[in-house]
């Protein structure tokens, strides 16, 4: 029993090895960055969102053949896939086993046990990079070398070492593991963030809430929605913010459920509202109806965005809403447009019919003003109580953004450690032969700094002809 039970333990080692060979091989890392970049490029190909968003339906439309393969496939939703998931976390464990072989080769060069003391003292007396016979070597001599190498040294009983560029031996380590920090948090990040388009009229707010998002994606493990108040207090059509003119800006209002004011700021091109994990930017503005519909003594208000679009004879996009009476019954469609005439948006242009009717001869049309009303059906009246215009924001919720931020900066910092901080360590000893007495040298440094032995060389004999003379 007990022989099987070290048999199984060895099996499994075994198993364990063999994966993380698997995991480690440089063919299987190229293979996957060369995936991820195909991965990345078809996703920045594909418009991301739902499929009845203004973008994705008109890339269906000018490439239905594309579209054909794209959407049925997810990507659209290209970073959320479970297959770039998955490829991410085959490429983070990939990643993780080149980091930890990097990170033990620099521990086992960088301690000191007496097995790698005698390994280094064979070498040196056996196979050194260079040696200089001398018949008279003082140690300030020797020391006079390595001040001029720029090395800080260490002396021992019978063996000198020097080194320089210590934290450049952290460099690939550092790299590697941010690397793997990165892909975590970018499919945490996927996996837990929101992001949704909402429409706010200037001069109200809406709470977080699924309801009042118009197109909304959450990942799997995303939890349930802040339920705080994002409000726009008002929206300049000519902001100039960085010496540029933004355009049209809205001052947003972010506030807690209970009404505490979190953050207040203006929106605008790379300039979101920030607090915490939520992302507030500004995408697109339209024209704003708020009216209300209902009989005598029980009005209900809502709200009806207009968007504007350059190809319409009135420069906007006609919204149609269908409106029901007090018991849920659709009575009537209404389409909202600007008048043909219009020069501003005091008024609104309202064609209405019965359900279902707004091509036939029942439609009707009448331009509004604020405070106009019109009765759509028996004592059910549409009224406008006011013109104005809304902004649609773009709110994301990914608390993963900084993280990758930091991920980024560490792996920068680990790449200029590995390019510009070359490691390098020189064991030096004198050996006594039949011939005299003669300097061994080993060099060991980085593979980018092939002519550091040669510098070395002659910095040594520089020491010995200086002795000399």
């Amino acid at each position: 029993m007990v022989a099987r039970g070290f048999g199984i333990i060895d099996s499994r080692i075994r198993t364990v090895s063999r994966i993380y060979g698997f995991l480690r091989s440089r063919r299987l890392a190229v293979w996957l960055i060369v995936l991820f970049i195909i991965y990345v490029a078809i996703g920045s190909i594909v418009p991301q969102g739902d499929p009845g968003s203004s973008a994705v339906s008109t890339w269906v439309a000018g490439h239905p053949i594309l579209a054909a393969i794209a959407i049925p496939l997810g990507l659209n939703h290209a970073y959320s896939t479970p297959f770039f998931l998955l490829l991410l976390a085959v490429l983070m464990l990939s990643t993780g086993a080149c980091a930890w072989e990097r990170t033990r080769r620099v521990w086992l060069r960088t301690r000191r046990d007496v097995a790698s003391t005698k390994r280094v003292a064979d070498r040196l007396r056996d196979k050194p990079t260079f040696v200089i016979p001398v018949e008279k070597l003082g140690a300030s001599d020797v020391a006079s070398a390595f001040k001029s190498l720029r090395m800080r040294t260490t002396p021992g009983d019978e063996i000198t070492e020097a080194r320089s560029g210590r934290l450049g031996t952290l460099g690939s380590p550092i790299f590697h593991w941010s690397l793997v920090l990165l892909f975590l948090f970018v499919g945490l990040g996927q996996l837990t963030r929101s992001e949704g388009l909402m429409g706010v009229v200037s001069g109200s707010s809406k709470p977080d809430v699924e309801a009042s998002y118009g197109v909304l994606t959450t990942g799997p493990l995303h939890g349930a929605m802040s339920g705080r108040l994002i409000a726009v207090t008002g929206i300049e059509r000519s902001f100039s913010a960085n010496g540029l003119t933004q355009g049209p800006t809205p001052f947003i209002e972010l506030r807690d459920a209970d009404g505490t004011l979190l953050k207040a700021d203006y929106a605008y091109s790379n300039h979101p509202l920030r607090y915490r994990s939520t992302f507030i930017h500004m995408n697109a503005d339209g024209l704003a109806a708020v009216v209300s519909v209902g009989s005598a003594g029980s009005m209900g208000q809502s709200e009806v965005l207009i968007d504007y679009a350059a190809e319409s004879p009135t420069g906007v996009q006609p919204t149609m809403v269908a409106f029901s009476n007090a018991q849920g019954v659709p009575i009537a469609d209404v389409v909202f447009d600007l008048p043909p005439s219009a020069e501003n948006t005091v008024a609104v242009a309202v064609r209405y019919a019965p359900v279902g009717g707004l091509t036939g001869p029942d439609a009707r049309e009448v331009v509004l003003t604020p405070g106009g009303s019109v009765a759509l059906s028996g004592d059910v009246v549409l009224r406008i109580d006011r013109l104005t215009s809304y902004a649609r924001l773009s709110v994301v919720d990914d608390w993963s953004v900084a993280y990758i931020y930091i991920s980024f900066g560490l792996a920068l910092l680990g790449l200029m450690l590995a390019l510009f901080v070359s490691p390098r360590t020189l064991w030096v000893t004198r050996v006594e032969t039949e011939s005299g007495a003669a300097l061994h040298v080993l060099v060991r440094h980085a593979r980018g700094d092939a002519a550091f032995p040669t510098r070395t060389e002659n910095a040594f004999r520089a020491s010995v002809d200086s002795e000399g003379a």
